[in-house]
């Protein structure tokens, strides 16, 4: 196992740089121990996988224009990695598999063939994901490359939208002058901040014209750079099969206020500039988690089912309560959330991106020891208020930077005092107004209560309870109760279709012994949401006239339109939902987008009194 004491060796030993350090991270998170190991975009050499890292086999895939590749990116040749004594190249493809314990192919993990699949138990890949251009084909034959229960370590850097993400190569002038990424003339973002033709004409006072030419054809058009931004990753990774364990920004570099809202300006919605790289831990779900699932669908025939009696559901009452950052302490009834699984933790999810919860869903936030972690402080508020419900509340506790528990952890990225509340808070009009017109927030709360808390080693917390400020007349929050079940209508059928299977849905529900208990969320995706609440207005009146029901009475059940902003806000609603009642005509691809392998399905027929004695209530 390799030691932090070992690293500098190792560095030393195997004419190696960065790639032990994030070796050595990778151990510490993964584990290398008796794994088969595929390596994309590296081959770190056989003594030091075998030796230091304790592998059981290892396979390693460059591009076959490595070296190119190098040249034109800036990059490192190690001379430690076995590429430099490659003499025969055919010798390195796919399709010669010579025998060992060690491999390597000069091939694009892109075209990874079918003999590969289901081998590896991990992937370890570094500073190569900025190279990909077809990254969610690599994403996909990673999946498949890995056996079930694998994971992926990867860490990229610099990524285009980072301050150096130019990958200007190693280049000398016509007076000898040197440059490369880590030393140009290049101002930090200057390559999103100018065209090609402006960078030229900047480039030419520092340099020679030919020199300056060779510099923009390296930045904006070699072809061994993708190009993407923080925001285009972090999408391709969740839109991927993947099961993300782990994303973080990683070696983040201080911006002027007034770069950030230049490079916002001229890219929007791209708000992650700041960081350097990214470092990403994700996995393949294990096979016995997937028979898990599947014996979680109804099985109607052989068994009874009971419908309405979930011991695993999370959500006893209508308060839907989540704590932000768990980690393994999860409050006693709330939802947990984290970036990491963990016992206590029931939704996966990187909290620089959507909070996954739709808008005005939930009615108590605990956020303490979490903010501090997220890079970005008005999206954060922006996303805490989004998802409160009117008057909901939240409890934050965050260091302050009036004690020096602010600034001595390394992975905090964002600094807060007392004062940083007064920009999100109506009783500071000005501060308020000002935030909400220059630096995007969109939301409003009021102060329930603020305070400093002193603790040993002159660590400040500052403690505030926030209530969210909301009109209900344009926020319609989810009223859910115990029994939570869900619908995805396909609104391409017309009307007429969907409102008779409403009504004999809503039918069906109210008649129900337990009716009372009863949320149905009707999914609004691919339609007008105006159109869909006069839809259910027509479907419950003419309930109440047909039926003579009472509209609005606490003994009846609830019904609620659902519109989402991101298919990640459903993740944390499958902890309280209870299952989806399968309709004629149903918006399956959306359906199967959000992945709801895990929630049980049942019939409109199952949930009528003529079939209450095969249904266990």
């Amino acid at each position: 196992m390799l030691k932090q004491e070992q690293i500098q060796e190792c560095q030393s030993k195997f004419n190696l740089s960065y790639h032990v350090n994030f070796a050595h991270i990778c151990q510490q998170l993964v584990g290398f121990e008796n794994k088969d190991v595929l390596e994309v975009g590296g081959s770190l050499p056989p003594d030091f996988v075998f030796d230091y890292l304790g592998v059981k086999s290892w396979i390693g895939i460059e591009t076959p224009d490595y070296e190119k590749s190098l040249e034109e990116t800036g990059g490192i040749t190690h001379t430690g990695t076995i590429i430099k004594d490659i003499k025969n190249i055919s010798n390195c493809k796919f399709n010669n598999q010579p025998e060992g314990k060690y491999k390597f192919y000069l091939e694009n993990i892109e075209d990874l063939p079918e003999e590969y699949y289901n081998q590896y138990d991990l992937i370890f890949s570094i500073a190569t994901f900025e190279h990909i251009h077809k990254l969610p084909l690599a994403l996909d034959k990673m999946f498949l490359a890995l056996k079930p229960g694998g994971k992926l370590f990867s860490m990229f850097a610099p990524i285009w939208s980072a301050y150096d993400g130019h990958h200007l190569p190693n280049l000398v002038d016509k007076q000898g002058k040197k440059f490369h990424f880590g030393d140009s003339p290049i101002p930090p973002w200057g390559h999103l901040l100018m065209s090609p033709p402006e960078m030229y004409s900047y480039l030419c006072q520092f340099t020679d014209k030919e020199t300056a030419n060779l510099m923009v054809y390296y930045i904006y058009h070699s072809p061994h750079i993708n190009r993407l931004f923080t925001e285009d990753y972090l999408a391709y990774i969740n839109q991927s099969s993947f099961i993300t364990d782990k994303i973080d920004l990683i070696f983040t570099h201080p911006i002027d206020l007034e770069i950030k809202s230049k490079l916002e300006h001229f890219y929007p919605g791209r708000k992650y500039f700041q960081n350097n790289g990214i470092l990403l831990i994700c996995g393949k779900q294990e096979e016995k988690n997937l028979l898990q699932s599947d014996q979680q669908q109804p099985d109607n025939i052989k068994k009874e089912i009971d419908i309405m009696d979930n011991s695993n559901l999370s959500a006893s009452s209508k308060l839907i309560c989540i704590d932000l950052g768990c980690g393994t302490h999860k409050a006693e009834d709330f939802i947990g959330v984290d970036v990491v699984a963990a016992d206590g933790v029931d939704v996966i999810a990187n909290l620089n991106g959507y909070f996954p919860f739709p808008d005005n869903s939930v009615d108590f936030i605990k956020a303490h020891d979490i903010i501090e972690h997220l890079p970005d402080r008005i999206h954060t508020m922006n996303e805490i208020w989004r998802i409160l419900k009117p008057d909901g509340i939240v409890d934050i506790s965050v260091p302050s930077t009036d004690g020096r528990g602010a600034f001595q952890d390394p992975t905090h990225v964002s600094f807060w005092n007392i004062n940083s509340f007064m920009y999100y808070c109506q009783e500071f009009p000005p501060y308020l107004a000002g935030c909400q017109s220059h630096y995007g927030f969109k939301g409003e709360f009021s102060i329930v209560s603020i305070e400093e808390i002193h603790s040993p080693n002159q660590v400040i917390h500052v403690h505030a309870v926030l209530k969210a400020i909301k009109s209900e007349e344009n926020n319609y929050p989810l009223n859910l109760r115990n029994i939570n079940l869900i619908i995805f209508p396909d609104w391409s059928q017309s009307m007429e279709v969907i409102f008779e299977q409403l009504v004999n849905l809503c039918q069906a529900i109210i008649d129900h012994p337990k009716s009372r208990e009863i949320t149905l969320l009707i999914d609004t995706q691919n339609t007008n949401l105006e159109d869909t609440q006069f839809l259910l207005a027509d479907v419950l009146l003419n309930l109440c006239y047909e039926e003579n029901i009472e509209a609005n009475n606490d003994n009846s059940p609830e019904f609620n339109l659902l519109k989402t902003n991101s298919p990640e806000e459903y993740k944390g609603l499958l902890p309280v939902l209870h299952s989806r009642i399968i309709l004629e005509g149903e918006n399956k691809e959306f359906i199967n987008q959000i992945g709801l392998e895990q929630l049980p399905s049942h019939t409109i027929e199952e949930l009528k009194p003529a079939s209450l004695l095969v249904i266990a209530i």
